[in-house]
């Protein structure tokens, strides 16, 4: 059994409480005043001295203007080679389709043993299709 003396009332309690929050308060205060006396910008941007003597060199309008226009006129000219890439690429697959119809309708014509019944003209079309996806 605990007596009384141990126990903290619910009042001693809070302002045990409110005196650390005082403490906690104090000491973050104390730091933000010790890192603005050493100069808290050089703490959270050492590259500022960088920055300053980059605003002393000024850009020049013309300079930008002269790098974006060749970036620009690169970037267009890839892209009018990679479009004549996809022209010819699409105009080859459609000569390549055209031929093998062509062939296929000369393989078709030029055969003297053509016969009408199904059986042969199936077993034709057939061996023709093989042809085909060996190419």
């Amino acid at each position: 059994m605990e007596s009384k003396d141990n126990k903290k009332s619910p009042a001693e309690i809070i302002d045990q409480r409110k005196k650390i929050m005082v403490v906690g308060i104090t000491l973050v205060m104390l730091v933000v005043a010790g890192l603005w006396a050493f100069n808290i910008k050089s703490f959270v941007n050492p590259y500022s001295e960088n920055l300053i003597k980059s605003d002393q060199q000024k850009l020049n309008w013309q300079d930008v203007k002269g790098r974006f226009e060749n970036t620009m006129n690169d970037v267009i000219s890839k892209m009018d080679k990679l479009d004549a890439q996809r022209q010819a690429g699409s105009v080859s697959a459609s000569t390549s389709l055209d031929n093998l119809e062509n062939n296929l309708n000369a393989k078709i014509h030029s055969s003297s043993t053509v016969s009408t019944t199904s059986e042969n003209v199936k077993f034709k079309l057939d061996a023709l299709e093989k042809d085909l996806e060996k190419k």
